[in-house]
């Protein structure tokens, strides 16, 4: 690219810095550092707000934040690796892979674990399943299940549509993809994309495990823990920039080669990441750990402006056809985001350090890329912004109101030591404990005994007891915003002794009907 192109460019995105700003103070954000490439080269980067707030310390191109779900394209990545040295493929079915998943078992909620799921469906997510995240963790991210149970897990997940009918983005498919590539390969997550990945490619701050560095709020989500391969990884925007840009190079060298490695590079079989595998609608397919699209199109459908957003823009409008591939993540703690043009190998990494009202690192990208592609008619992000900012703000107010008129007054709860005790899932491997708060005097519920993770409930009516819907206060504890009723209340089945034999809670939004959970 000329000079004189690449500086038009700049100035470009230089003149969307007002509505970037716009953006964060709209969506609450703490602080942002974004970073473009440009046939491979850096041309800009920048850094708005806090890394730390209370400091008053400015991120930069070298802070660590959470990835979240970009860690997918890593783990499909090593897998396409595995692919071309004879390891595995995308055929392979679970039940060769993973030791619980064989016709006998018959508690798996989808029996095609057991016969004709493959890895593909795993990383294209293609089961089915309902997502189970609070399975995983509520508060503070604290990981509530032990890796050991993940296959378990995915196995007592309900189907929310038949095998292979449709996309169902899945954290667990990730998780489980994580461990699978970790029996394949005889080593763990972290050390193998530090090994294979993060060091070849001079990414030296990256890691699946404990930022170092004074690191402001130490993440309890790493690579010991469950569904590490989902979203564990945490990086920095001159890391990232490295990585993509030399993912780029080997996928336009595979396909323009039409070979399947690259010397010198750690990617291999990339078209396999960046095929269509499941079709997620008319405009839009998912790869393996990438989304798929050509421009103009509505994109971010993988985060949380994918679900939030009143209406999603088409982003280029008028612009030529372009190949965009992109992804999102968030985790409670950091919202982020990178979009790839392979043709001019350009990349957009947007990475945030807090839950906003939308999704700022989205909204930010495309904004960039709008920039960057000159669109004559660029979309008005800053009215998106506060739209889906007040469709976010809405969910709770409207269960509060519902819990409101539901309730019936003047009924009494039994003594509370009738509903004391430990109740497990019909799997037995995730529980709640009930106790009584020394502190409060009422009935605090504990997923599986997880101190930072505890509820402290109020009476509701007859057995059933709730906490109060607030967006803020779950926001403080890094709770993602919780606004299905069912999950605001337990209901105890109580027998003809007057003593609670087993609860329901809806701890998964898509399933209504809540999960029992029995008294042992």
């Amino acid at each position: 690219a000329s000079q004189e192109h690449v500086t038009s460019i700049v100035a470009r995105i230089r003149k969307t810095d007002d509505a970037i700003n716009q953006i964060r103070v709209i969506a609450g954000n703490a602080g942002i550092a974004l970073g473009v490439l440009h046939y491979g080269q850096v041309i800009y980067q920048a850094n708005y707000g806090y890394r730390d707030v209370a400091g008053g310390v400015p991120p930069d191109s070298d802070t660590v934040f959470p990835v979240g779900s970009m860690t997918k394209a890593m783990v499909s990545a090593q897998l396409a690796s595995l692919v071309e040295d004879g390891k595995v493929s995308l055929e392979t079915k679970l039940s060769e892979l993973i030791p619980e998943y064989h016709p006998e078992n018959n508690s798996l909620k989808l029996n095609e674990l057991a016969t004709e799921a493959n890895l593909a469906d795993l990383l294209a997510h293609r089961l089915g399943l309902t997502a189970g995240n609070n399975f995983w963790s509520q508060k503070g991210q604290q990981v509530l299940v032990d890796k050991s149970e993940t296959a378990r897990i995915v196995g007592f997940l309900q189907p929310l549509a038949p095998f292979r009918a449709k996309f169902v983005y899945s954290n667990w498919s990730y998780g489980l993809a994580g461990e699978i590539l970790e029996r394949l390969s005889g080593e763990g997550l972290g050390p193998l994309l530090r090994k294979s990945l993060f060091e070849p490619l001079g990414m030296l701050q990256t890691t699946l495990g404990t930022p170092g560095g004074g690191n402001v709020s130490p993440p309890a989500y790493d690579d010991s823990k469950a569904r590490a391969g989902a979203g564990a990884c945490k990086s920095t925007v001159n890391d990232l920039l490295k990585l993509y840009a030399a993912w780029m190079t080997a996928a336009n060298d595979q396909a323009s080669a039409g070979r399947t490695s690259t010397p010198g590079s750690p990617f291999k079989r990339t078209a396999l990441q960046w095929t269509a595998h499941s079709k997620i609608n008319d405009d839009s397919d998912y790869g393996l750990g990438w989304v798929l699209t050509n421009l103009p199109a509505k994109v971010g459908l993988v985060g949380v402006n994918g679900y939030e957003a009143p209406e999603l823009p088409v982003v280029a409008e008028g612009t030529k056809p372009r190949r965009l591939i992109y992804h999102q993540g968030s985790v409670c703690g950091g919202l982020s985001a990178v979009y790839l043009l392979p043709e001019t190998e350009t990349a957009i990494v947007v990475l945030g350090n807090s839950f906003d009202l939308c999704d700022t690192p989205d909204w930010i990208s495309q904004v960039l890329l709008e920039a960057i592609l000159d669109a004559q008619k660029p979309n008005d992000y800053v009215k998106l912004a506060a739209e889906t900012a007040c469709n976010a703000l809405s969910h709770h107010q409207a269960t509060i109101d519902k819990l409101a008129a539901e309730q019936e007054h003047g009924t009494k709860s039994k003594p509370l030591s009738a509903y004391i005790g430990r109740y497990f899932n019909e799997m037995g491997n995730f529980f709640l404990e009930f106790t009584v708060s020394e502190e409060h005097g009422g009935l605090t519920m504990t997923p599986q005994g997880c101190a930072q993770s505890a509820y402290d409930l109020q009476h509701y009516h007859h057995d059933v007891f709730f906490w109060p819907c607030d967006r803020d206060a779950e926001s403080k504890q890094a709770l993602y915003p919780q606004f299905a009723i069912g999950f605001h209340k337990v209901s105890f089945e109580v027998d003809a002794q007057e003593n609670a034999v087993s609860c329901s809670w809806q701890i998964d939004k898509a399933i209504p009907d809540g999960e029992t959970f029995t008294k042992k």
